[in-house]
């Protein structure tokens, strides 16, 4: 996950020089970066309370050519986030950080399973 880590960078690296109202932009997109993908600059800056002008300002003041480039940028890490690849990374880590939670959840699948077995029996047979 490369591009996030360079976009987080990006806006870090430069969050102190930024004007108050950037730094909210930059709080929002930090912590909202999936929604932000699908939004235009409008929707974020009504999101913030900010004007679209400081939006545009923000985009160049990280380092963007323009807001279009940034919001590239986000559709690149929504884009490589969701790739099969990706979800299927993030899942075997779920599923070697919980290995006791995933043998429950087999147990009580398994004892639903079996609960179930008399009524599934006929009485005719």
């Amino acid at each position: 996950m490369e591009e996030l880590i360079d976009f987080r960078q990006r806006i870090e690296s430069r969050y102190d020089a930024l004007t108050k109202r950037e730094q909210r932009i930059a709080t929002f997109l930090l912590s909202n970066h999936d929604q932000a993908t699908f939004l235009t600059g409008s929707e974020i800056a009504k999101q913030v309370n900010v004007s679209e002008a400081t939006v545009v300002r923000f985009a160049k003041s990280v380092g963007y050519k323009n807001f279009p480039e940034l919001r590239r940028a986000l559709q690149e890490i929504f884009r490589v986030k969701v790739t099969p690849a990706a979800r299927l990374q993030r899942k075997l880590t779920d599923l070697k950080s919980g290995h006791g939670d995933i043998l429950r959840q087999v147990v009580d699948m398994e004892l639903q399973y079996l609960a179930e077995v008399p009524r599934s029996i006929s009485t005719a047979d």
